[in-house]
């Protein structure tokens, strides 16, 4: 009876997902220019990507942006929704306040950031009137450009992330936070091994999920760089984009769409196995 229950949402979820990786996996293995009828070519192009440096370039910046998200937003995220949730007078005042950045466009943002990104008439010609004249080109130098834009991604990922802590942190026993205090502990103190141990469920479910969308991140690549300068903030969606309609190769970018799809759904098993075997995570 209960697999009857799901079964027409697991029909609509084999068909929505099953459908395009199927596409995605037939057109991968085709020379293809989107225009004339594709020729069958099988794994040339899973071979070509073992040879492609612009790939594993991708991946790396990947690997940056992933390792920045997993730290930054929701380390920070998690210090303000412990603070927002000591707050007695008005916290509903301040969880809107916070959260109305994260229902502004994307579009918006981007547009927003690129203007005070600009050095010609941003926040360089501000602080040249301050006397600071050396400002560094955020979104011209391929040493912070990745860093600059995963900023103004993460400059409301976090209001988000602390939305979520936020619930979690009201869902705690209060009583064990009064033992401590009662036992001697610090805020500090208080924070790190009573606190942050009862939302781990939460926090796993948060890297995890952080982990996946990190390599799926595109809008604010796209819209406020395009993968420039050079491929300095290149990411592996902006790549296959770049590559399915600039360079009219959707088979080869298909099969980096793939490749990806493989490596997610390692990761979530990975996860499971461990969970199975006990791992409290």
């Amino acid at each position: 009876m209960a697999w009857l229950m799901i079964l027409p949402a697991l029909i609509l979820n084999i068909f929505v997902m099953g459908g395009p990786i199927l596409g995605t996996l037939g057109i991968s293995l085709t020379n293809w220019d989107g225009i004339r009828p594709p020729k069958f070519i099988g794994l040339a192009n899973f071979r070509k990507l073992l040879g492609d440096s612009g790939f594993f370039w991708a991946v790396l910046n990947n690997v940056r942006w992933t390792i920045f998200f997993v730290t930054v937003p929701i380390i920070f995220a998690l210090i303000m929704a412990a603070v927002l949730s000591k707050v007695k007078r008005g916290q509903m005042v301040y969880r809107v306040l916070f959260f109305l950045p994260y229902i502004v466009m994307s579009v918006v943002v981007a547009k927003m950031w690129s203007l005070i990104f600009n050095p010609f008439s941003g926040i360089a010609t501000v602080l040249a009137k301050f006397g600071i004249e050396r400002t560094p080109l955020f979104l011209g130098n391929p040493d912070i450009a990745l860093y600059s834009v995963a900023f103004v991604d993460a400059s409301r990922y976090w209001i988000f992330l602390m939305i979520m802590f936020l619930t979690a942190f009201f869902q705690l026993d209060k009583s064990l936070e009064e033992a401590a205090k009662i036992d001697g502990a610090n805020r500090v103190q208080n924070f790190l091994y009573v606190l942050v141990p009862q939302i781990r469920p939460t926090l796993v479910t948060i890297i995890s999920l952080t982990f996946i969308w990190s390599f799926t991140a595109f809008d604010f690549v796209f819209l406020m760089t395009g993968g420039g300068p050079g491929n300095a903030t290149e990411l592996v969606s902006t790549y296959m984009y770049r590559l399915a309609m600039s360079s009219q190769q959707p088979g080869y970018a298909s099969a980096i769409a793939l490749v990806m799809v493989l490596f997610s759904a390692a990761y979530l098993t990975l996860m499971t196995l461990l969970r199975k075997r006990g791992w409290e995570i």
